[in-house]
């Protein structure tokens, strides 16, 4: 059984026999990052220029198919070995970080994004991984392979939300098990909360949620990006529903910002590959960003009416 300490183990072991990886985790050490006040809360912003392939990526099915997957094993790195977890999964350390452990856990086959069959693994792979923060960026939502099923961590106490979430105004839904979901509106991000110590119950909660979300014309599944964290015995769930995958100021003309945002940016880390970028986005900016991508307060609402409507059904 895969332990958090093998993995952190197999980190150690990549530093030493991938040159490479040891030169990019050294190179954050050196990285520049800014606060920015949001006025509730506050984002901090970092120049990563290792991550423009990432911001960058072009994810329409055409370009898909013309590209080899970098996430199947065939294709990646011959450096690069990961230790098998769970039903069908390897954890891997990522080779363009954002955090000092920065892991990619993909599927070992080639399948879609589609978060709604493995929510139950993302909780699992937190328990494992106490010390990380687990997310996951659906299709049109950051993932720059959307075609390959993974999940990405990160080190805990990074993540401005993680911090903040507790003293966001929201309203919550406290259910006869001790788990509970709520909803906030902060910065102009939507935010759906859930918190429990029931796997099974949370498991539940999430499908209500998934179920009510729109799906877009052309999108394998609702728009959204995850954070889920494990202080024993609690999952705690953060799930921005997404309505738009890149701001309309993406691009790397002039007057545009090359900022592609997913889990991490949402929850609060916003990463610019562009120097250029880095020194001028602003907090207007950033809360446009936000307002852009994000689902509006009157259909998360909405949604929250119908939630309330399935937890009385299925409670009578």
């Amino acid at each position: 059984m895969v332990r958090q300490d093998d993995v952190l183990r197999l980190i150690e072991e990549q530093f030493q026999e991938w040159p490479v990886l040891q030169e990019r985790y050294s190179a954050l050490e050196r990285i520049r990052v800014k606060e920015i006040s949001l006025g509730a809360a506050y984002v901090k912003v970092q120049f990563n220029p290792e991550r423009v392939l990432s911001s960058s990526a072009r994810t329409d099915c055409a370009s898909l198919e013309q590209r080899p997957c970098f996430l199947c094993d065939t294709n990646r790195p011959k450096e690069q070995r990961g230790l098998p977890w769970g039903r069908d999964y390897q954890i891997l350390v990522n080779p363009y970080p954002i955090f000092p452990c920065h892991l990619t856990i993909p599927s070992i086959t080639h399948v879609p994004q589609k978060i709604h069959s493995r929510f139950a693994d993302m909780l699992e792979l937190a328990a494992l991984l106490p010390a990380f923060v687990v997310f996951y960026n659906g299709p049109e939502c950051g993932a720059s392979a959307p075609d390959h099923f993974h999940f990405q961590a990160g080190n805990r106490g990074i993540l401005p939300v993680e911090q903040e979430w507790k003293g966001f105004e929201k309203e919550i839904l406290c259910l006869s098990s001790g788990a509970w979901v709520g909803i906030t509106f902060c910065c102009s991000r939507s935010l759906w909360l859930m918190q429990s110590a029931d796997e099974l119950e949370l498991t539940r909660l999430f499908g209500l949620l998934y179920d009510l979300l729109p799906c877009g014309r052309n999108v394998s599944e609702p728009r959204m990006n995850l954070l889920v964290w494990y202080d024993q015995p609690w999952w705690t769930v953060c799930l921005f529903p997404r309505v738009k995958h890149r701001p309309s100021f993406y691009g790397t003309s002039e007057g545009e910002l090359l900022v592609s945002p997913g889990a991490v940016d949402m929850g609060g880390l916003v990463i610019t590959p562009l120097e250029r970028d880095f020194e001028r986005i602003s907090s207007n900016d950033i809360r446009n960003m936000y307002k852009e991508v994000s689902m509006d307060s009157f259909w998360v609402e909405r949604m929250l009416h119908e939630l309330k409507k399935s937890i009385w059904k299925q409670n009578v």
